[in-house]
């Protein structure tokens, strides 16, 4: 697992903070009080309904909230959207596929090396 904190930051009361540590992924904005910028939930399993909900729950936030999962499985989620409680706040979830992650990865890892080469000779990056 990949972590920069070793607990949530206490951005809200201790039973919401219970269901977030349930999310597989949350970024934080960095803050004197940091609060949930983005939320992941990888779904793998054919039901979309736990995640959603699991996401549902930081909905008095401004996060952005997104499920990753096969291509495969966009129109399921938009149905899932259409159903109560996440109908009204359908504009707020966010569908990434499993390709799109490892494209955004790639990228990012071409990035990292082209900006190495790019400032080595003269600010030596440290990794």
């Amino acid at each position: 697992s990949i972590a920069t904190l070793k607990d949530l930051p206490p951005f809200t009361f201790p039973d919401l903070l219970d269901q977030a540590r349930k999310i597989d992924v949350l970024w934080f904005e960095r803050k004197p009080r940091p609060f949930p910028k983005f939320a992941f939930e990888v779904e793998t399993t054919p039901e979309f309904r736990r995640a959603l909900l699991r996401l549902y729950q930081l909905r008095d936030f401004d996060t952005a909230l997104y499920v990753i999962a096969d291509e495969a499985k966009q129109l399921l989620f938009e149905k899932r959207l259409q159903d109560e409680p996440f109908y009204a706040l359908r504009h707020r979830f966010v569908f990434r596929s499993f390709e799109e992650v490892l494209r955004l990865y790639r990228l990012q890892v071409q990035l990292a090396g082209a900006q190495a080469r790019f400032f080595a000779e003269r600010f030596p990056l440290r990794w």
